[in-house]
Formats: structure tokens, C-alpha cells, sequence
């Protein structure tokens, strides 16, 4: 490989060089729970409720009731962690509780009103910062387009607005689309990566199984292979409007005891 990609102590040693504990704590809980951006400072961002401080068979722990991204309903992941194996837990879950009511955690601009996509956006371009040595791959994929001229695209907004108006009743074919393919490409390491090297990590250095990061990490079943009888599988990913911390305390389980280790 003609690039440098972090393993994970180099990853936590980037994260600890940040000067500025907002940012600092935003991407300490980014990595931890193997999450995504708008996990973090976006639309599912976590407040003082998604912290459960509980314990496994003696052993203290904190649950993050993770809200999943991507997903349809309102699904929460479990992500506990035990205090004495996990050195940056304590610190996120008592930076994220001290958060004043109805305010979110991280909020890394002053610019108002608030909005979740400039809150991202300022995340995104300090990992391009503290990332800036290290690279990674992304593999080929194909994308869906449109296939539409620059006077196709006029008119498809100025039919967008008549019928926004109320003065357009009739509704138009969609147009044609084609499938293009990018090539694996190396490109800079940002936030992006982080969920799967935390992923990584947990699959190397905690031994755990798909049914496992399936629970912590929120992936559907299209995207890890658990194995698992789909009725029972739904089960992982209920519902909910609140966080039910018996019900995630008792997914937790599954896996817990495998973060037993230093």
C-alpha cells in the first residue's frame, strides 16, 4: 500500500492531541460508539437521558442509548462500556450529562440559528485536521444518476416550483437514470472511517462475532451476516420513542464481558 492507514492506538492518539475538549469529546464518543457524524452533532445526537449508568454482574458500566442514523423508526443501540477497562468513557458520559436541559452536548459553532448540517460540517473539516498524515481506501462502487442535460435539469426545477404554486396537476416521467462506476481511490482520513475502524477493532482486539457488532455498531442484517433467524433478529432493533434500559441493558449482555480486557 502506497498510503499510511492508522491502527487504533494512532487513531486514539490524535483524538487525545485535540486542545479543545468540545471537539475533543465529540470525537472520543464518535469512536467509542463506532457512530456516525450525525450521531455525534447532527439530527441523533445523544442528551443526558442516553446515558445509563448501570453494572453487569458487579462490574460498573456505562450504556450509551445510541439513536441509529439510517435507519426508518426510531431504533436505539446499545453501546456499554466498562469503567475500569475503558479509559475515555467516564469523561464523555460526564461531559454529556452536565449538558444544560434541551441544549445538545456538542455544539461546535456559535453561528445561529442552530442547524445540524453546519454543526457536522465543522466535525468533519477538524478530522481532516487531526487526520491529515493518514489515508484510506475506498472500495469500487456504483452509483444511480440522472440522465438529464442542462436544459432538462432547468425545466425539472421549474416544474418543482409550478407545482409547489398549486399550478401544475399533472405529474411528469421520472427521467431516465444510468449506472457509473468509481474506481478504488485512496482519499484523506476523516470522520467517515472511524465507525469502521472502531469496527475493526472490536472484531481483532475483543473477539467479537457479527451477532455482536450488529448490536453495538446498529448494522442491519443486510449488511452483517448474523446468522440469526430473522424473527428473532428484529428483536435487536425495536422501536422505541425513549430509551428502555432494561431491554438494552439485557442486548448488552450479549457482548459485554469481551471488553473485560486491557
Amino acid at each position: 500500500m502506497s498510503f499510511k492507514f492508522p491502527d487504533f492506538e494512532e487513531v486514539r492518539s490524535c483524538i487525545e492531541s485535540i486542545s479543545d475538549e468540545k471537539y475533543r469529546t465529540a470525537f472520543k464518543y464518535l469512536y467509542l460508539v463506532a457512530g456516525r457524524v450525525s450521531e455525534v452533532c447532527g439530527e441523533y445526537s445523544p442528551f443526558p437521558r442516553n446515558v445509563i449508568r448501570c453494572d453487569f454482574e458487579g462490574e460498573e458500566a456505562i450504556l450509551f442509548a445510541v439513536r441509529t442514523a439510517r435507519r426508518k423508526r426510531n431504533i436505539y443501540r446499545p453501546v456499554a462500556l466498562p469503567i475500569q477497562y475503558e479509559p475515555w468513557v467516564s469523561d464523555v458520559a460526564d461531559y454529556i450529562e452536565k449538558t444544560p436541559k434541551g441544549e445538545h452536548p456538542f455544539v461546535l459553532t456559535k453561528k445561529t440559528p442552530y442547524k445540524y448540517e453546519t454543526n457536522v460540517r465543522y466535525l468533519q473539516l477538524e478530522a481532516k485536521k487531526i487526520f491529515s498524515e493518514f489515508e484510506w481506501t475506498i472500495p469500487e462502487y456504483t452509483i444511480t444518476k440522472e440522465k438529464t442535460s442542462q436544459d432538462e435539469n432547468i425545466l425539472a426545477n421549474v416544474v418543482f416550483e409550478l407545482r409547489n404554486r398549486g399550478q401544475l396537476s399533472f405529474e411528469l416521467k421520472p427521467p431516465p437514470t444510468e449506472s457509473v462506476k468509481t474506481k478504488q481511490h485512496d482519499k484523506k482520513l476523516t470522520s467517515d472511517p472511524l465507525r469502521y475502524i472502531r469496527a475493526i477493532e472490536l472484531l481483532r482486539k475483543y473477539q467479537f462475532n457479527p451477532i455482536d457488532l450488529s448490536i453495538y455498531g446498529g448494522w442491519k442484517s443486510s449488511t452483517v451476516s448474523t446468522g440469526i433467524p430473522s424473527f428473532i433478529e428484529r428483536y435487536f432493533s425495536l422501536d422505541t420513542i425513549e430509551p428502555n434500559k432494561s431491554y438494552l441493558k439485557m442486548l448488552a449482555e450479549i457482548y459485554f464481558k469481551k471488553l473485560l480486557i486491557k
